[in-house]
């Protein structure tokens, strides 16, 4: 049977709900983005994500987690130019749907991005958009996607990884601000030809792809302040 990675982000800060007034509002998690400026390759993932937490906390959209889930990393980084997200996922069958009208049923790491955190529209406007990293680097994108995003995907043994940056646009980056994000990951097999489990972090009704108001935060941590070490006192000298 195949095995899919469960994704697991760390560093899960908060839960608030859209609305006070709503029915069943649906809830909104946040993570923290590590303040650093990672270069994104098409086939090493830069030592700078080393000391950078992996998230956490997924579930079942499609499919369920089960004992024999493995839970890989996704990380998350940010500066003043650009979000970098890394996801190295363990997968013993990385499957990609030969029907360009079915390449949705493959396996692929998926974003969310609702840079002003609108959750009063229920459809993409022109202000959100989504993003699909498979594992042989195609890249997928909605059309209100900002230009100068750098996606990367490639084969590891066990698995695969992606890895992409995206310009900072319509909002601007600073220390402790929020973006409304979610991502998700699909796993498809040959046999079935189709995903048979999707997971997810925040949206738990699996309709983020067509409804940004489901998704949940991203905070820009600020950068680590330096240790300073005090210098040394001056030996004090005696004339001979």
């Amino acid at each position: 049977m195949k095995k899919l990675s469960a994704l697991v982000i760390a560093g899960v800060i908060g839960i608030s709900t859209t609305s006070l007034f709503a029915a069943e509002p649906h809830p909104i998690k946040t993570i923290k983005a590590e303040y650093g400026s990672p270069v994104i390759e098409k086939t090493a993932v830069d030592p700078l994500w080393d000391n950078v937490l992996p998230v956490s906390f997924l579930h079942a959209k499609k499919g369920a987690i089960t004992e024999e889930t493995e839970f890989p990393s996704v990380k998350t980084m940010w500066d003043e130019n650009y979000v970098y997200v890394l996801a190295e996922i363990d997968d013993s069958e990385v499957y990609k749907n030969p029907d360009p009208k079915k390449l949705h049923e493959s396996d692929y790491l998926e974003l969310y991005f609702n840079p002003l955190k609108d959750r009063e529209n229920d459809k993409y406007d022109d202000t959100e958009f989504w993003l699909k990293i498979h594992a042989d680097g195609t890249f997928e994108h909605h059309v209100n996607a900002p230009e100068g995003i750098v996606a990367k995907g490639f084969l590891v043994e066990g698995g695969y990884v992606a890895q992409v940056k995206v310009p900072h646009e319509l909002y601007t980056a600073s220390a402790n601000e929020t973006i409304g994000f979610d991502f998700q990951i699909s796993d498809a097999s040959a046999a079935t030809g189709v995903r048979d489990t999707i997971l997810g972090w925040n949206d738990t009704v699996n309709s983020a792809w067509k409804n940004p108001s489901v998704v949940g935060e991203l905070k820009f941590d600020p950068p680590s302040v330096p240790t300073t070490i005090p210098a040394a006192a001056p030996i004090p000298t005696t004339a001979p």
